[in-house]
C-alpha cells in the first residue's frame, strides 16, 4: 500500500460482498480504495449504512463497515463506501506500482484524497487545530443559492466544522453558515474543502466577525472539557495502589495542547467555589501543594510566554482571578 496515509487508488478489484446476518452475497468490485477504506461498485443489492459486511478476495476476508450507499437513479447507484473494521487484516495485497490512464483490472493511481471521515482533517487545516466531536445542526448557504443546504455538525475545530449531508455542496463554494453547535447560536462565512455525495462535506471558516469569535471559543471549550472528563472517567473506575506503593502515571502532558491546559486551568478558576463543596478537605490540600508545585516551575521556566498565560489561573488561592 502507499505510505501516505491519505491516498486513495483507483484501482478494480473483483470481491464479494457478504452479508451474514441475511444470508446474502455477490460478486462486486472496487472503484479506489485506501488501506482502510474502499468505494465499491457493481452492487445490486441495496447496503444498509451502519451495518457490518465481509469482504473476500482471493481467499482472504475481512470484516468492513459499510458508511454511505449510492441512492437508485443517481450518479452513485450500485456504489458503496465502506471502512474496515480491522484494519490490522490487509486483503488488498497491493504492491507500490503506478499506473496512468483509465484503471483496469489490477491497475492502481494514487489519488490524494482525504477520507470522509468525520476526524479526517480538512485539507489546509492547521495541524494545531484539534477536530472535536460535537453536536448541532448547521444551514449551509452558497452564493447565488436561493435556499440552504441542512445538515448535522459532527466536529468542529478553531478552523472549521464538518457537516453530514446527503446534497453536499461543490469543493471551493463559498458559503454563508447559520450554526447551532452544543446549543450555542452563531454565524460564519466559509469554503467548502471536502465534498462526498451521500455523506457530508468538509468546511474550513473563512471570516468570523468579532461577535461570534466569543462563541466559538465557548463551543471549543465545552467540548475539550467534555472530550477530557470522559477520558478521565475510566480511571476512576481503577483500583486505588496499596499503602505506600507509587500510583501509575496515567496523564501525559504531551498528549494535550498548551491551550487546553490553559482552559482546564481557565474551568477550575471559574467553578472553584461549587467544586470546592463537593470535594474532601483532604482532596483540597492535595490540590493546593500540586498548584503551588507548579506555580514554583512556572516561575523558574524559561518560557516566558507560557508562564505569563498560564500563572493567572493556577492558583486557586485567588480562584476568581481565573475567569477569562
Amino acid at each position: 500500500m502507499s505510505s501516505r496515509s491519505g491516498a486513495r487508488r483507483k484501482i478494480v478489484l473483483p470481491v464479494t460482498v457478504v452479508r451474514s446476518h441475511l444470508n446474502q452475497s455477490q460478486l462486486a468490485h472496487t472503484v479506489d480504495l485506501s488501506e482502510t477504506s474502499a468505494r465499491l461498485g457493481g452492487l445490486s443489492m441495496l447496503l444498509e449504512p451502519g451495518e457490518t459486511v465481509e469482504i473476500h478476495r482471493e481467499g482472504l476476508t475481512a470484516k468492513f463497515q459499510v458508511f454511505w450507499m449510492g441512492s437508485r437513479g443517481t450518479a452513485m447507484e450500485g456504489q458503496a463506501g465502506i471502512r474496515s473494521l480491522e484494519p490490522d487484516n490487509p486483503i488488498w495485497g497491493l504492491g507500490p506500482k503506478e499506473a496512468s490512464g483509465e484503471p483496469e483490472i489490477g491497475t492502481e493511481i494514487d489519488v490524494p484524497v482525504s477520507l470522509p471521515a468525520a476526524t479526517a482533517p480538512l485539507p489546509g487545516e492547521k495541524r494545531w487545530h484539534a477536530r472535536l466531536e460535537c453536536s448541532g445542526s448547521a444551514a449551509v448557504q452558497s452564493r447565488g443559492a436561493q435556499f440552504p443546504v441542512k445538515g448535522q455538525i459532527k466536529d468542529v475545530s478553531q478552523g472549521g466544522i464538518y457537516v453530514e449531508v446527503t446534497t453536499p455542496l461543490a469543493v471551493k463554494s463559498k458559503v454563508f453558515l447559520e450554526m447551532n453547535i452544543e446549543g450555542i447560536a452563531l454565524e460564519a462565512t466559509g469554503v467548502v474543502r471536502t465534498s462526498y455525495p451521500m455523506v457530508g462535506m468538509g468546511i474550513s471558516f473563512q471570516e468570523v466577525t468579532p461577535e461570534n469569535q466569543p462563541k466559538l471559543a465557548k463551543i471549543l471549550e465545552k467540548v475539550t472539557l467534555r472530550k477530557l472528563g470522559d477520558q478521565a472517567a475510566p480511571l476512576s473506575a481503577q483500583v486505588a495502589p496499596a499503602q505506600g506503593a507509587k500510583p501509575p502515571t496515567t496523564l501525559r502532558l504531551d498528549a494535550y495542547p498548551i491551550r487546553v491546559l490553559v482552559m482546564a486551568c481557565q474551568a477550575l478558576a471559574r467553578d472553584f467555589d461549587q467544586w470546592k463543596g463537593t470535594h474532601s478537605p483532604a482532596e483540597i490540600d492535595e490540590l493546593r501543594r500540586a498548584v503551588r508545585d507548579l506555580h514554583e516551575k512556572l516561575s523558574a521556566g524559561v518560557e516566558t510566554g507560557t508562564q505569563v498565560e498560564l500563572m493567572g489561573y493556577a492558583s486557586t488561592s485567588h480562584p476568581r482571578g481565573g475567569v477569562a
